[in-house]
């Protein structure tokens, strides 16, 4: 596996590709097992597999998560040497948000939208920066997990709206037994803080359920999630929605592909998770 921190580096690298299927994987660091699955599926489809690690300055609690990542990086980059990543990009934040760069993506529909779950900085940086390494590695596949729901939609408006030539490939979540899916974020949660992310996964379940007997009326399960939810102890709901895939706006009935969402805090902590749904029909 090459180590590459030039973005000059990365241009006559993907320049010298030619008729050969080109992966990429966007991580933060600190991996953990769903982490690997998404490595692992974009290994077995692709010729020649890129991988960047880059944590997003503006990001929540960046010092702290930062300071977990760098003490995992030695781990890392083991991992996805012997998951066989041919090239490991770990670009600088001055190379991926310079001083001098005048321009950024912005997508309002998105920022507007989901601006309770993440701060508007954050969303715009990130469309920034998957535009910027689709731009570079001019990828085939990009692989994603579903739990990073928020961007995921980036990714997938930015692929639509500039009318890109690739496929967006994503990944089911991957839980552990008790329902909490695995993520750089939780990984730290008390056990009683892994006790409600667990009851409210129990939920997702019950959801889950209903949706297989028969029930497609969002609002009706919408009303359910917010009972259950309001009365776990020591967590707060801010935010329950059933939305879209295609467009991100609420719906009334379950059909195609749309996902349920949710933003609160366990114990003043924000946390959010989402389940992707399919009707029964």
């Amino acid at each position: 596996m090459k180590i590459i921190k030039d973005i000059e580096e990365v241009i006559a690298i993907r320049k010298s590709i030619k008729d050969k299927s080109v992966g990429l994987i966007h991580l933060s660091g600190n991996l953990h097992p769903g982490s690997i699955q998404v490595v692992k599926k974009l290994c077995a489809m692709c010729s020649v597999r890129f991988a960047t690690i880059f944590l997003n300055p503006f990001i929540e609690n960046f010092e702290e998560i930062k300071n977990v990542c760098d003490n995992c990086q030695e781990n890392d980059f083991s991992t996805l040497e012997g998951e066989n990543i041919d090239y490991l990009f770990c670009p600088d934040v001055k190379d991926i948000f310079p001083e001098n760069q005048l321009t950024e993506v912005r997508p309002e529909k998105i920022i507007e939208k989901f601006r309770e779950y993440k701060s508007e900085k954050y969303i715009i940086s990130m469309a920034t920066l998957f535009f910027k390494l689709l731009n570079l590695i001019q990828p085939d596949f990009i692989f994603v997990g579903q739990k990073n729901f928020l961007d995921l939609f980036i990714l997938k408006q930015i692929v639509k709206d500039f009318d890109m030539d690739l496929n967006v490939v994503i990944s089911p979540t991957l839980r552990n037994e008790d329902g909490i899916p695995y993520s750089s974020n939780l990984q730290n949660l008390t056990e009683e803080e892994k006790k409600i992310a667990s009851d409210i996964y129990k939920v997702f379940s019950e959801i889950r359920s209903k949706i297989a007997e028969g029930e497609n009326s969002a609002s009706s399960l919408i009303k359910i999630v917010k009972e259950k939810l309001n009365n776990l102890e020591n967590f707060h709901l801010k935010n329950a929605e059933i939305l879209n895939m295609k467009n991100f706006s609420e719906i009334e009935k379950i059909e195609g592909e749309s996902v349920l969402v949710i933003l609160g805090e366990i114990d003043g902590k924000k946390y959010s998770d989402a389940i992707f749904l399919k009707s029964k029909i």
